[in-house]
């Protein structure tokens, strides 16, 4: 219960952040990420908070290594 409102505060807080760059207090810097490992860490929330209520959550990702940048 206490990581899932931790999940919760964390996206409220992110929520935020975007409606700071929404409204131009925020200058975004681009740079690589690695997409799979921060998919895979995003989807350990939503796995969690669905086993919870018994429903099951998957994502599958091949194993290429994709960047943005």
């Amino acid at each position: 219960m206490h990581k899932n409102g931790t999940s919760l505060y964390a996206l409220v807080d992110q929520l935020l952040y975007v409606q700071k760059i929404d409204a131009g207090m925020v200058k975004l810097r681009l740079a690589e990420v690695d997409i799979i490992s921060l998919i895979n860490h995003v989807s350990k929330s939503f796995r969690q908070i669905a086993e919870a209520k018994g429903f099951r959550f998957e994502v599958n990702l091949s194993e290429k290594n994709y960047c943005y940048g």
